[in-house]
């Protein structure tokens, strides 16, 4: 094996390395990207219900959005070293209070996803 040879390999498996490591470290960020998604779809589905008036939670929308809490212990638990404490929410009777919590869940996420939004945060309240 020629020297060129061997510098080559150790370049492709450093290589291989780095795109190892920043694959697993996107996996992250592409499992909140996705818990955003599915809040998403629950809150258009909250606001359908608002529009036609109907104040209380379906049982559809409430399948779906305990969907969405379930997805969201698995993401929080995959995401985060640190505890998050998210307690058992139930599915409460009213359209605005189930939106309340999903934008709660929400926030959570982005800040997760754009830490630098906490900092404008900060900023703008001091």
């Amino acid at each position: 094996m020629t020297r060129t040879t061997g510098l080559l390999g150790r370049a492709t498996l450093e290589l291989r390395r780095s795109v190892d490591l920043a694959a697993r470290d996107g996996e992250p960020r592409r499992r909140l990207r996705g818990l955003v998604n599915r809040i998403d779809e629950v809150i258009r589905s909250c606001e359908e219900t608002h529009l036609r008036g109907l104040p209380t939670v379906t049982d559809d929308l409430a399948g779906h959005a305990a969907e969405v809490h379930s997805h969201a212990r698995a993401v929080i638990e995959g995401t985060t070293a640190e505890r998050v404490s998210m307690e058992e929410w139930g599915i409460p009777e009213r359209v605005d209070q189930l939106m309340d919590q999903l934008w709660a869940l929400q926030e959570w996420a982005f800040n997760r996803l754009a830490p630098w939004r906490r900092e404008l945060e900060a900023a703008d309240n001091a």
